[in-house]
This record gives structure tokens, C-alpha cells and sequence, in this order.
């Protein structure tokens, strides 16, 4: 055989990965936070308007007028402006820090993971641009989430398990305690969750101020405020007679729902009218992003997105 000439065999070398340009990360991290920026801004505006547009309608046809859409607009786009840039300077940033940061490997070879956790670190400061009005709110609930991934990711890894958080319905079951807790709180605790959220629910739900709390000094075994239950009965049921003591063992049906006396109907009733309330404001947090999400393929699939919205208003 003749003889093997080396050369004839080039070596196979593995491709050697290009590294990004600065001009071309920056390019995309501006082009990340303008997407960003747009899509909150109007995501957040969009909401505002379309709530502000079903509670006109609600009040009746006459009363609306299109200023009040023009001057919600004009309340709410500083705050929009200001979570616009937060969340986009939050993507931006993670997409800059990190593509530097996989470029100049700061932390080591083959480091994705502290690259990324660097990379969110810097990008977090994005946050100083965020209402303030509700940094205690998303505090929660990034708190919530961080706890969350790190629960998450210490399981995965073995570290504990605890006992239940392998059911296959135990994220529906926290979710019911969790909703409890809340409820517990509307109750007995109001000033343990925002006077706004408190509210909310007052207005939606079937139990007036007054009776809530006559519940809350009769479960605390204190007497009830006896003429401002007799007198909520009186203006809500004229025709209502009355008969309670200051310390009742429990809080009858009379009092609870003076304006229905079967306990069946006002249950359907209640239903009935907290879904009308409830339905067209989820109906507005569904609708928008829904449209700004997919609105590429809004024609294509009208009718697909017309269900998905339908549905998603309903679980909510």
C-alpha cells in the first residue's frame, strides 16, 4: 500500500464559537428594551382604559363620554411610562450583562448560571424607575416567586422534601389555603392587607361593612355594636323585625341577608351578582394582553383566540 501522507489528513477542529460585538449586543439590548418597553406601557395603559370604558358602559350609555377615556389615559401614562422602563431596562440589562459576561467570562469558564444571576443582579437596578406607590406590592410578590424558584430548585436538586408536595393536586390545595388566608384576613384582620384590595372585595361581596364587623367583635367575645346592625337591617329590609341581643351566640341569617330570607336563593343570587361585577374587569385583564401578545395572528385564529379569552375570563 502506498504510504499515508499526514498531510493528506487534516486534523478535525472543533468551530471556535464567535464571540458577539459591542455594537451588536447593543443594538439588540436596545432593540430588547424598546420591544419591552412598548409592550408594558401598553399592556398597563391599555388595561386602565378598557376598565375605565366597561365602567362607563356599566353606568349607562348616556353618562359616557370619550374624555373620561382621554383623561384615564392621561392619569395613568406616568405610571405606565414608569413600569414601561422598568421591565425594559430589567430585559435590556439582563441581555447586555449576560452576552458580556459570557464574553469576557468574569466568573470562570463554563459559568452560565452565575453569569445569568450576575447578569439579573445589575439588571435589578432598574427597579429605582418603579412607582413607588406600588413597590410594596410587587415586593410581595417577588418575594413570593423568589421563594418559590428557590423551594423549587432545592427539591430538584434532593435537598427536602416535604410532605405533600408531590400530590398531583397540591398546587390547587395551596391555592385554597392561600385564598382562606385571604378571606381570614377580609374578616378578621383588615389591616393586614391594602385598603385598596380590602375594598375591592367589600364592594363585590354579598357582607356589609356593619356586619363584618359585628363577626369580628363577636368572635373576639366582645358585644356588638347593636344599633348600627339594627339600623343596616332596618334601611336594607323596612319591613325586617329586629330581635338581637349585644352578645348573639352567632350572627343569624336575618342579619347576614336581610333582603333575602332563604339562604338557597341568596346564595344563587350572590353568585349570580359577583360574576356580573367580576366578569367584564377580568374580562379587560384578558382582553389586552391577549391582543398585544398575539396580535400577529389575531386574524388567523380569531375564533381560537376568541374562546382562549372567553375561557380564561371565566376561570379567573
Amino acid at each position: 500500500p502506498p504510504p499515508t501522507n499526514a498531510s493528506s489528513h487534516p486534523t478535525r477542529r472543533h468551530p471556535v464559537p464567535v464571540k458577539p460585538q459591542v455594537r451588536q449586543v447593543l443594538k439588540e439590548t436596545a432593540s430588547s428594551f424598546g420591544h419591552t418597553f412598548a409592550l408594558v406601557f401598553g399592556l398597563r395603559a391599555g388595561v386602565a382604559v378598557l376598565i375605565r370604558l366597561v365602567r362607563a358602559i356599566a353606568a349607562g350609555p348616556k353618562r359616557f363620554q370619550f374624555q373620561q377615556l382621554i383623561n384615564e389615559f392621561r392619569s395613568i401614562r406616568g405610571e405606565a411610562a414608569q413600569l414601561g422602563v422598568t421591565v425594559g431596562g430589567l430585559s435590556g440589562g439582563f441581555h447586555f450583562f449576560r452576552t458580556m459576561f459570557d464574553r469576557f467570562n468574569p466568573f470562570g469558564e463554563d459559568r452560565k448560571e452565575a453569569n445569568s444571576f450576575g447578569a439579573a443582579l445589575i439588571a435589578s437596578l432598574s427597579f429605582i424607575f418603579f412607582p413607588k406607590s406600588s413597590s410594596r406590592t410587587v415586593s410581595l410578590y417577588l418575594f413570593a416567586r423568589v421563594a418559590q424558584c428557590v423551594y423549587n430548585a432545592l427539591k430538584k436538586r434532593g435537598y427536602w422534601h416535604f410532605f405533600g408536595s408531590n400530590w398531583a393536586y397540591g398546587d390547587a390545595l395551596l391555592f385554597t389555603v392561600s385564598s382562606a388566608e385571604i378571606m381570614y384576613a377580609y374578616v378578621m384582620r383588615p389591616d393586614a392587607i391594602p385598603n385598596s384590595y380590602y375594598k375591592f372585595i367589600q364592594r363585590t361581596g354579598p357582607i356589609a361593612e356593619p356586619v363584618l364587623q359585628a363577626v369580628r367583635l363577636r368572635n373576639r367575645g366582645q358585644p356588638m355594636d347593636l344599633t348600627a346592625v339594627t339600623n343596616y337591617v332596618t334601611s336594607v329590609n323596612p319591613l325586617a323585625s329586629v330581635s338581637l341581643s349585644a352578645t348573639p351566640s352567632i350572627i343569624p341569617c336575618s342579619v347576614l341577608h336581610p333582603h333575602n330570607a332563604s339562604c338557597t336563593k341568596n346564595f344563587f343570587q350572590v353568585t349570580i351578582d359577583v360574576m356580573r361585577k367580576i366578569f367584564p374587569l377580568y374580562s379587560s385583564l384578558t382582553f389586552v394582553p391577549l391582543i398585544a401578545l398575539r396580535w400577529r395572528g389575531i386574524f388567523c385564529s380569531l375564533l381560537l383566540l376568541l374562546l382562549l379569552f372567553f375561557f380564561s375570563s371565566s376561570s379567573s
